[in-house]
């Protein structure tokens, strides 16, 4: 019946796949790691996955000190694109960051705070030349520009390997290499870097290349080779960024297998073990495409009962970075979040073929037997958090080096909310004004969903950007498509008006006038949009927030341009990877009631002069008003004023409630008096904080100075402070006005 079933499960995508207008696929291998931990996932700070071990490390460079033995120059015509070594000040100031998102949220703070989270780094920022004078700068010409080191000795080195840690963004025709070869031979020995990118999606990973034919040179030259190709026939050559930092040159082990890549999908996957299995680079260089497509949902609704398909499937891109031959298999525990001890379910699985040196391989998770069982139901969780988390292992021994094999994606199981994002704050934001095709009153995008039964629809849940502007709206539609002609047919439509600057930056819910009932196509999934159609009033700004965490397929994120080339749905290449903010529910929103957040007590030295307000936050529902002595627009100016207790009153549509906020000079709460849970104390560099969503999280040395810092936290976190010194440190915690501080210590 399963095997069955999955056939079933790739018609209909190549179905719908099919029936879309100008889909293309996404070549997009690789993106931010769904790691809960703020520093690693949500401003993609990534650590070194690889942390090598000190007696393998032959050669490094993190350019923090002297640089004079590094070479930069073009293979071609010489301009002024170069490679630079400076700090996040110093690429502030150059032309092509000056377009460093095409997101609102992502200034120069993020630039700064995100892509350089190193000291110093050496990085190219390319836009290229362009009829639009302000896209950039000055024009630029086709660009090789290196940064090159020679001379390295490897003359003891029996299988080297290459670590460099990245953050890159392509756009149009940027090919991206390193090469690699002994100082005084010819030919260089080439590796494309991030070869299946997406067009705007940017990378921040850290990479490992075996360096072939390089054991026991003693003079070897290797080489970061930015190539801007001119596209054909667009008179026009474009590009963003390349950045790398934390170069080594490690003795590789015998058996070590990373993990590159890894997915969850529902419902249905395309493999590409077969003739689609191959794509071809900016150079014309065949490579493995592997998997792309996935169906990743971040939250599961209970009450959508989709039976027998109720499962998940599990995948991971796997490769070989020691100098054995392996074979290799991934294995997936599931278990609740805050408690790995109690796992769910796990399952391991080895491919039946063994992978050289530098190969890479699919493994897959899905169906385990003849009969179709063993596969991960849904039904085994109740209403809650999960995770997965993903282990490539080696069948013929024990991974050597098993930190760049493990990493984790989430999932929720709630009675009536089904989305296909996870975290509760987006981690961006998105609209068709962020596309040049797009930006028009009318334009529309659309959250892709599946059904297998019948499903009423009570309302929606969606989440307004922090910039967005009265005087905008937006019109919400459900749309079922058609099997037979592809089209997609509304359902129901509501608009919504922005009408307060309140609105912004929040999650907002309505119910239908009549519910929606999503209808059972028989032997067929049942395609559901739930899209959003934006009007702009006039060029003013209007974004819904997007959780970009994870690796959903390009087709679950839908596009409509009035003024583009298409006459319907699309699916974009750029999109991958992103989902809006859109939730169905499938039960009525309950009758509002008021709730004020508990009696808030101030250190009054913790407040910082020169920023001296208190924001409010933690009344539901969320939306109101807070008011009260010295407050306007939810926050409190509380310089100057003398100690004792205020009144504040939160006032959501006609009903209201008070608490009162107490300014004292030295009271401190502990962690434990704000319900905030920290551990393990003393650790050894991890640290879980829990019950913090929406705080901000300081580490502070003995000195006062912040060595680390966290904004907008997850409910629970994990914090790694192993970088640090063995010592004392303090955590504090600023959560709904109440400052917490607490000591701990790091032992490693």
């Amino acid at each position: 019946m399963k095997k069955i079933f999955i056939l079933f499960l790739l018609l209909a995508c190549s179905v719908f796949v099919f029936s879309q207008a100008f889909v293309k696929n996404s070549d997009q291998k690789r993106s931010m790691k769904a790691d809960k931990n703020y520093v690693k996932s949500e401003k993609a700070i990534s650590e070194r996955n690889n942390t090598s071990k000190d007696e393998n490390v032959i050669w490094s460079q993190d350019f923090e000190g002297e640089i004079a033995d590094w070479n930069f120059g073009h293979l071609d015509a010489a301009n002024s694109i170069n490679w630079t070594v400076g700090d996040a000040a110093q690429a502030i100031q150059s032309s092509g960051f000056y377009w460093i998102s095409d997101l609102p949220d992502r200034g120069p703070t993020w630039l700064e705070e995100t892509l350089f989270p190193w000291q110093k780094s050496a990085y190219i920022d390319v836009i290229g030349s362009s009829s639009e004078s302000d896209f950039g700068g000055p024009g630029q010409d086709l660009a090789k520009a290196y940064i090159q080191i020679d001379d390295i000795p490897l003359s003891n080195a029996s299988n080297p390997k290459l670590i460099f840690s990245q953050r890159f963004r392509k756009l149009n025709g940027v090919a991206a290499y390193v090469e690699w070869k002994s100082s005084d031979a010819t030919n260089w020995t080439r590796v494309q870097i991030n070869a299946d990118a997406a067009n705007n999606a940017w990378i921040s990973d850290d990479v490992e290349i075996l360096l072939t034919g390089a054991a026991g040179v003693d003079n070897l030259s290797v080489r970061w080779l930015w190539d801007n190709v001119t596209m054909p026939n667009a008179g026009y050559n474009l590009g963003y960024w390349w950045i790398i930092d934390n170069v080594e040159i490690v003795e590789a082990d015998e058996y070590d297998l990373s993990l590159n890549d890894f997915r969850v999908s529902s419902f249905y996957v395309t493999d590409y073990h077969g003739s689609d299995a191959i794509g071809v680079t900016d150079d014309g260089t065949q490579y493995n495409k592997f998997f792309h497509y996935s169906s990743y949902y971040g939250t599961y609704a209970k009450d959508v009962d989709q039976g027998a398909n109720n499962i998940l499937m599990f995948h991971g891109i796997v490769k070989n970075m020691g100098s054995e031959n392996v074979t290799p298999g991934i294995k997936i525990d599931v278990y609740a979040e805050g408690d790995e001890e109690n796992i769910i379910w796990t399952e391991t699985k080895y491919n039946t073929n063994t992978l050289a040196p530098g190969a890479m391989d699919t493994v897959d998770i899905w169906y385990l037997d003849e009969d179709g069982e063993n596969y991960f139901d849904l039904n085994l969780c109740e209403i809650g958090s999960y995770v997965v988390k993903f282990e490539a292992v080696i069948e013929e021994s024990e991974d050597e080096n098993p930190n760049n094999g493990i990493n984790y994606s989430y999932f929720k199981v709630t009675q009536d909310i089904y989305s296909r994002n996870y975290n509760d704050e987006p981690r961006s934001y998105m609209g068709p004004s962020g596309w040049e095709s797009g930006g028009s009153d009318g334009d529309k995008m659309g959250a892709y969903f599946m059904f297998y039964n019948a499903t009423d629809i009570y309302g929606i849940d969606y989440y307004l950007s922090s910039n967005t502007e009265i005087g905008t709206a937006i019109e919400f539609s459900v749309l079922q498509q058609d099997p037979n002609s592809g089209e997609w047919v509304s359902k129901t439509s509501q608009r919504v008006d922005i009408e307060s600057a309140e609105m912004a930056g929040k999650w907002h819910s309505f119910d239908f006038d009549i519910p929606v009932q999503i209808t059972k196509i028989e032997n067929s999934i049942s395609a559901v949009m739930l899209a959003a159609t934006f009007y702009y009033g006039g060029g003013k700004t209007l974004f819904i927030g997007n959780d970009n965490a994870h690796n959903a397929s390009y087709h679950s994120t839908l596009w409509y341009f009035l003024n583009g080339t298409s006459d319907g749905w699309i699916g974009l290449i750029n999109a991958t990877n992103m989902t809006p903010s859109l939730s169905f529910r499938t039960t009525p929103l309950p009758e509002p009631t008021v709730v004020c957040p508990d009696n808030i007590t101030i250190a009054m030295d913790t407040i910082d002069a020169n920023n001296s307000t208190i924001c409010f936050s933690g009344a539901t529902p969320t939306g109101g008003i807070y008011s009260g002595d010295n407050v306007a627009d939810n926050c409190m100016n509380v310089f100057g004023l003398p100690n004792g207790e205020y009144t504040i009153t939160y006032t959501y549509e006609e009903e209201a409630c008070t608490f009162k906020v107490k300014l004292n000079p030295t009271y401190v709460p502990s962690l434990e008096d704000l319900g905030i849970n920290i551990y393990p104390n003393p650790t050894n560099g991890d640290l879980r904080i829990d019950n913090i969503k929406g705080a901000t999280v300081e580490i502070l040395n003995t000195m006062g100075q912040v060595i680390n810092r966290i904004e907008n936290a997850n409910e629970f976190n994990t914090v790694d402070i192993s970088e640090f010194a063995n010592g004392t440190y303090f955590v504090k915690i600023i959560l709904d006005g109440k400052v917490g501080v607490e000591r701990i210590n790091l032992t490693k």
